[in-house]
């Protein structure tokens, strides 16, 4: 796999966005989104998309237990900000709150335990 700087990390050039793999158009497989990660990181792909809004922070829950023992094997981009997603519109967001302490709540609600 092909590797390329981004700031100052080191990535592979294919990330996996992981949108999916937790309630947000659908149910998913939860063993197969599992294993999904898992292969990525088999392959060199270690370069992880998430959001504390795809399924209200169950995304985050499950790449957590996908990578437990290889946490340093892979970077992880998470976004905040979100406060939902408008049910008649899922491309929507019903409201954003960007300030310094939703920050920091969403930096220690993605940290490991």
């Amino acid at each position: 796999m092909q590797r390329r700087r981004l700031g100052g990390l080191e990535v592979s050039v294919v990330g996996l966005g992981c949108a999916t793999m937790t309630p947000f158009y659908d149910e998913p497989d939860t063993a197969a989104a599992i294993e999904t990660l898992q292969r990525a990181r088999e392959l060199g792909v270690d370069f992880l998309d998430t959001s504390d809004a795809y399924g209200q922070g169950k995304n985050e829950e499950l790449i957590a237990r996908a990578i437990k023992g290889h946490r340093d094997d892979y970077v992880i981009a998470t976004k905040f900000g979100n406060l939902g997603i408008a049910p008649a519109c899922r491309a929507r967001t019903v409201g954003r709150n960007m300030s310094g302490p939703a920050a920091r709540r969403a930096c220690s609600a993605s940290r490991p335990t």
